[in-house]
């Protein structure tokens, strides 16, 4: 019955770190979207963090 028992929390374990896991990565996610659309936003007028683009002619 041990056998059985610590198979059940190894699998519990995981269980519970692959569920984290793709919160984790759902959190990214959202995180690098967020990021990107912040990102492109600042493109479209003047932002005063933007660099001024030389030309290379």
């Amino acid at each position: 019955m041990k056998a059985r028992q610590a198979a059940d929390d190894a699998a519990s374990a995981a269980s519970k770190a692959a569920i984290f896991t793709f919160l984790g990565l759902l959190i990214g996610v959202a995180a690098a979207g967020f990021g990107a659309k912040k990102g492109t936003d600042s493109k479209d007028d003047y932002n005063r963090y933007d660099r001024p683009v030389h030309s290379a002619v």
